[in-house]
């Protein structure tokens, strides 16, 4: 017990040195180990430890996240409930007298060594084997992790309030960037891929998806979050569509879908993808020939995101669930001029919500609810409804969906063609309360990434 209680402190000493490394302000830290459980005096022990560090850091904090929010309602205990289950977290812009600070939610005693945050990390995404391989391929121990977050979360305390999503994926790119920065300046070029690895392995976690920034060097953009909430779904779709087992009934059981797949033929997973990746290069290659429009420069940039996620994926997947040696030397796609991407960039009207206002009464929404129900069709990329129309459940303040933008009248387009408001005004924007997007359109990865020219589905077999 002496010995475990020694790491703890060893691993919480790495982080809470890895934050003071990169915030440029000081820190006072939240330790969730020591919050009581769900219905107890977590409140009050929040209280005073924050107090015990910085006199009148308790109300400040709380008066902050209430601002960051936009909600008066944030009690003690929601934030110490939160810290206790949400693992290592920063808040800035702490003003106590003259001088600012940082509060750093510090990672508790289930949540300091490689094993419990890669776990955390990628937890439900693949099986338990593959979630060993992939720990066992990451040259990383229990101190880069602790050093790796800790510096993380310093970065955060530096930071700008975050007011859109894209601007979250922003901060969260500049986070890694910095971190892994620091990793390479100490020589340690491995344990900076690892964590690169990691990032695009957590498929399901768009808002810290950095890996295509970490390799692009782009800004973050609505474009990277929305093809972040989506491509890991749309590439086992387009593999549950093309894949031979699934014709094949001496494969075919229950279980077999593109996640077991992946497993048990990740050759055959790739080659699914990579022809539809070429497929779309040619496409909107062929299109940018002659129209260098508004529209075609946003189909390229989401298309280059789109491969180079893909890519990505595929390079960490190999490198760390299949232990392959691959190098970290792939070129991020240019299909546009630098000059007119980075323009693209740095635009203000798209760098800003898509979003639809609700427009039906609660009981009408109840209505649409049941009637698109949450039954998966794996075959098809997207989960229909009842009537086969395909849909998301309800997404606050952005569009699961890749959407045409029609900039001559300020509306984006779905593809069944029907408006959605691009509010191009800022302050047209409605409260953020209002703010929805209600049955989002997700098109089958067909209309992203171009029907497979299949002559047969031997083509995907890798059996020799």
């Amino acid at each position: 017990m002496a010995d475990e209680q020694s790491a703890e402190e060893i691993n919480e000493a790495i982080f809470i040195s890895g934050t003071k490394e990169t915030s440029d302000v000081p820190v006072i830290y939240i330790d969730p180990s020591e919050l009581g459980g769900f219905f107890d005096n977590s409140d009050k022990e929040l209280i005073e430890q924050l107090e015990s560090q910085i006199p009148g850091s308790a109300d400040a904090m709380l008066n902050r996240v209430r601002e960051a929010e936009s909600n008066q309602n944030i009690t003690f205990t929601d934030i110490a409930q939160a810290a206790k289950i949400k693992g290592p977290f920063a808040i800035n812009s702490i003003t106590i007298g003259d001088q600012e600070y940082c509060v750093v939610n510090k990672p508790d005693n289930t949540l300091d060594t490689k094993e419990e945050y890669i776990n955390a990390l990628i937890y439900g995404l693949y099986d338990e084997e593959t979630i060993q391989d992939i720990i066992s391929n990451l040259p990383i121990n229990d101190a880069d992790m602790n050093k790796i977050f800790g510096r993380h979360e310093g970065v955060h305390c530096n930071q700008e309030p975050v007011i859109h999503k894209h601007d979250l994926l922003g901060g969260e790119g500049e986070a890694d960037q910095i971190t892994l920065d620091r990793f390479k300046n100490d020589g340690q070029d491995d344990e900076a891929l690892a964590f690169k690895d990691i990032r695009y392995l957590a498929t399901h976690d768009s808002g810290h998806s950095t890996g295509v920034l970490l390799d692009s060097g782009d800004k973050a953009s609505l474009a990277h979050f929305a093809i972040a909430e989506i491509l890991k779904n749309q590439m086992d779709g387009e593999v549950n569509k093309h894949h031979p087992w699934l014709e094949n009934m001496l494969h075919y059981n229950s279980t077999t879908n593109a996640t077991n797949i992946l497993k048990h033929d990740p050759e055959g997973y790739f080659k699914i993808i990579n022809i539809g990746l070429e497929e779309l290069e040619i496409q909107v290659t062929e299109a940018l020939e002659n129209d260098l429009s508004d529209g075609n420069i946003e189909m390229v940039i989401m298309a280059q995101i789109t491969i180079d996620s893909a890519k990505g994926f595929e390079d960490a997947y190999r490198r760390r669930a299949l232990g392959q040696d691959i190098p970290d030397n792939r070129e991020p796609t240019q299909l546009l001029p630098q000059e007119v991407e980075d323009e693209y960039y740095a635009r203000e009207d798209i760098q800003i919500k898509i979003i639809e206002k609700r427009s039906k009464t609660e009981a009408e929404w109840q209505e649409a609810e049941q009637k698109h129900s949450p039954s998966a069709d794996a075959g098809k990329g997207y989960e229909p409804g009842k009537d086969g129309t395909p849909y998301t459940t309800e997404v606050r303040g952005i569009p699961t969906g890749l959407v045409e933008v029609d900039f001559k009248n300020g509306v984006s387009v779905g593809t069944d063609k029907t408006p959605i408001t691009h509010a191009f005004d800022q302050s047209a924007n409605p409260a953020p309360e209002d703010i929805k997007v209600v049955n989002a359109k997700i098109p089958p990865i067909t209309e992203i990434i171009p029907p497979i020219p299949v002559a047969n589905n031997s083509e995907y077999s890798t059996q020799s």
